[in-house]
């Protein structure tokens, strides 16, 4: 009986680790996926990084790092798994149909670069959840430094 038990319990044990390995690899995938569909469909426009003194002339967005800054600062939530999702839908709806009073960017960043046109005609509903989901895990980088960022920062107005 003994040995039965013991068998049941390693089976049982392969099993839990084998659908938590799954389910790792599966946000990895979605992860990667996310990323591949970013730099194919949005880079073009946002950049990935801070743009370099000669790059900044020729911007045609953004920076994500920038955008998604803002978008995690105008987002309220009662709690973190709250503000994620209530920030994956804002990306979601905003890029099917942007529109300035929806906008989270400054009024800047807005008068240079205006309101992004909607690309409903080329990007899902799915891999705009991928992409979205991509951006809020990475985006901004930890080391950003940011004017507003800054000043909320040292609690100045």
């Amino acid at each position: 009986m003994k040995k039965i038990s013991f068998i049941s319990i390693l089976a049982l044990l392969a099993f839990l680790l084998a659908s938590c390995s799954q389910s790792a690899g599966k946000k990895v995938a979605t992860t990667n996926k996310g990323k591949e569909l970013f730099y194919k469909k949005c880079n073009v426009c946002h950049i990935d990084s801070r743009p370099t003194k000669e790059q900044a002339p020729y911007l045609l967005a953004p920076p994500i790092m920038g955008v998604l800054y803002h978008v995690k600062d105008g987002i309220k939530a009662d709690n973190p798994a709250e503000k994620r999702k209530k920030a994956i839908a804002f990306i979601m709806d905003y890029v099917h149909n942007p529109d300035k009073s929806k906008s989270l960017c400054e009024a800047h960043a807005i008068k240079r670069f205006g309101i992004m046109p909607s690309l409903k005609a080329s990007v899902t509903q799915e891999e705009l959840r991928l992409i979205a989901n991509y951006l809020y895990d990475n985006y901004p980088p930890a080391d950003m430094k940011h004017e507003k960022m800054d000043k909320d920062m040292k609690g100045e107005d």
